[in-house]
C-alpha cells in the first residue's frame, strides 16, 4: 500500500502555508470506501469546527486545522474499520459501539431513527457524525430518553449569526409610564 504524506493530500486542492480549504475542497479529499465522498452537511460542519471564518463569510481550513481534522477523523476511523463490512456498520453493531464510546444506554426505536436520517446506511461519515453529535448531546442529557427530534434540532440548531443590540427595542410597558 502506497502511503502519502499528509501535505500532499492538502495540496491536492490547496497550497501548503498560503492557502485553505472549503468545505466542497474538503470533500474531494475524503473518500471512503467504493469511491464515496463524505456527505456535504458533514463536510461543512467539519470545516466549521476546525476551520475559520474568512472575510467572504466562508469557512475554510489551513494545513495546520486540516492536520488536527485528519487526527480526528483518524481516531474514529480506527473504531470503524474494526466493524464494518463493504464499508458499512450493520445497526446492531453500530448501536453496540455508540453505546460503549458514550457509556450509556440508546434507545433502540431512536437508533432505528437514526439509521434510517443515515440513508440505512452507516458508513464511516455517517458515524463520525452520530458519535460526535451523540457525545455533544450526551453532555446535556442523559442519550436513553433522547428523542429523534432531539438530534435532528441538535444537529439543525444553528446560531445567531446576528449580534442582539438593544439600543433599538421599544421601551418596556413600566419604562414608558416613567417617562
Amino acid at each position: 500500500m502506497r502511503v502519502i504524506q499528509l501535505w500532499k493530500v492538502f495540496e491536492m486542492k490547496g497550497k501548503v502555508d498560503t492557502d485553505s480549504l472549503d468545505a466542497d475542497q474538503i470533500r474531494d479529499i475524503l473518500i471512503m470506501e467504493n469511491d464515496k465522498k463524505f456527505d456535504k452537511i458533514i463536510c461543512q460542519e467539519l470545516t466549521e469546527r476546525f476551520g475559520s471564518k474568512f472575510y467572504d463569510g466562508v469557512y475554510r481550513v489551513s494545513y495546520r486545522q486540516f492536520r488536527l481534522l485528519w487526527e480526528d477523523l483518524g481516531k474514529i476511523r480506527v473504531i470503524f474499520d474494526k466493524y464494518k463490512r463493504d464499508g458499512v456498520m450493520n445497526k446492531r453493531k453500530f448501536k453496540k459501539i455508540l453505546e460503549i464510546l458514550l457509556d450509556q444506554n440508546l434507545d433502540a426505536k431512536f437508533v432505528e431513527e437514526l439509521v434510517i436520517f443515515y440513508n440505512n446506511q452507516i458508513t464511516f461519515d455517517a458515524f463520525y457524525h452520530a458519535n460526535r453529535h451523540l457525545r455533544r448531546l450526551s453532555a446535556e442529557k442523559r442519550l436513553s430518553n433522547l428523542s429523534f427530534r432531539d438530534y435532528y434540532n441538535h444537529v439543525f440548531y444553528k446560531e445567531p449569526s446576528a449580534p442582539l443590540i438593544t439600543d433599538d427595542l421599544p421601551p418596556s410597558y413600566e419604562e414608558a409610564i416613567t417617562q
